[in-house]
């Protein structure tokens, strides 16, 4: 099934590439130090010199991201290009690093590139290896104390959530915006359209952590059929970290709330409809018409059936079967049309089988004389 591309008529959903990994690379790192309502407070000072570093920090983990082929953007289709050589690679960045007195708005502008929103993920079932982002953690150790902690207060039983194959589990890794994008909902948007192309790809959810009150408020409230479980939450004014023998609060001037949201988002017999519809396409079955995902599942669970909504493409040996014996009709009706010098019978016969060869869009020569 496929899942539309347009978000409106001005913004387009796409596949991040190899070639992107820079300019999503900036985004992710520009967004979060200086407008994250975490890190802008906990981490004030050297901002720009801190964009850099994480910059340079995050090049796993969103190169991971986009190889695992689940990693997609939000793109303006009337972006300008400020600069031609920019064109080649669908945008480029121009960050000179040894600039620390550029601002969040100059490193902006040095951002050359239609791609305007990221949304970072992997499947679950190939973990991220933790040894590449060492250098992430050093710049930002609140990060890695914040994710300690949500493994130390989930009390769920691993087996009842954790993917045991490829394609069941999402694990969403960032999303970011451009700050000169804001507040045109193209985050809440981007969301639900990931919760429909992942049902479509057959997974049963989707595992994330959130750091923004707005981005936690769009994934607790998704559209019907999909749903939200709240796994845990905690403000980070409550985090606690060891120094000098004694626990400390760890940034306590940050009153922010950590939430982490569960991978179940359907259940009954919506996944059961999402993993039949994973199946039917992998084996060739087409939908006879192009329905939105959620649309779909509410008409079926109605019903509490799939029969009539699809149907198998017809078969080149049924194409080969109709094709012959329409041309074997052709030609014995040539026969006897040509000892009883009647063409009625031969034009009756080419209007009767129109429709086969409509169908398939069979077409061979017929001859126009007969003997």
């Amino acid at each position: 099934m496929s899942i539309p591309t347009d978000l409106t008529p001005r913004f387009e959903v796409r596949k991040l590439e190899a070639k992107h990994l820079a300019v999503a690379s900036a985004i992710l790192s520009e967004t979060n130090i200086f407008h994250s309502p975490m890190w802008e407070i906990a981490h004030p000072d050297n901002q720009t010199k801190r964009c850099y570093d994480v910059f340079n920090a995050v090049d796993y983990l969103v190169r991971a991201a986009i190889e695992s082929g689940l990693t997609y953007g939000v793109f303006d289709k009337e972006w300008k290009f400020k600069r031609p050589e920019s064109v080649a690679t669908d945008g480029a960045l121009y960050w000179d690093q040894t600039d620390l007195t550029a601002t969040s708005e100059q490193l902006l502008e040095q951002i050359d590139s239609p791609l305007v929103s990221i949304c970072l993920a992997y499947d679950g079932f190939y973990p991220l290896n933790l040894d590449n982002l060492k250098d992430f953690f050093e710049i930002l150790p609140l990060f890695a104390t914040m994710h300690e902690h949500f493994h130390t207060i989930d009390k769920r039983d691993p087996k009842s959530w954790e993917p045991t194959a490829p394609g069941q589990v999402i694990m969403r890794t960032g999303t970011s915006t451009r700050a000169d994008y804001e507040g045109m909902g193209l985050m809440k948007l981007m969301a639900h359209w990931e919760m429909k192309d992942a049902a479509a790809k057959g997974f049963r959810g989707i595992n994330m952590e959130t750091l923004h009150p707005a981005v936690d408020h769009v994934w607790m409230n998704p559209p019907a059929p999909f749903k939200a479980t709240r796994v845990n939450i905690f403000n980070m004014n409550e985090l606690t970290v060891e120094k000098n023998g004694q626990r400390v609060v760890a940034c306590p001037q940050v009153d922010v709330l950590a939430g982490r949201i569960g991978p179940w988002l359907w259940h009954g017999y919506e996944f059961l409809l999402a993993r039949v519809l994973h199946r039917l396409q992998r084996h060739h079955v087409t939908l006879l018409v192009n329905i939105p995902v959620s649309v779909l599942f509410r008409r079926c669970i109605r019903r509490h059936q799939i029969g009539g909504a699809f149907r198998r493409p017809v078969s080149s040996a049924v194409v080969r079967r109709d094709k012959a014996g329409l041309q074997a009709r052709h030609e014995q009706l040539q026969v006897r049309d040509a000892r009883s010098n009647n063409r009625g019978g031969l034009n009756n016969l080419r209007a009767n089988d129109e429709f086969i060869r409509r169908k398939h869009k069979i077409g061979f020569e017929q001859s126009t004389n007969v003997a």
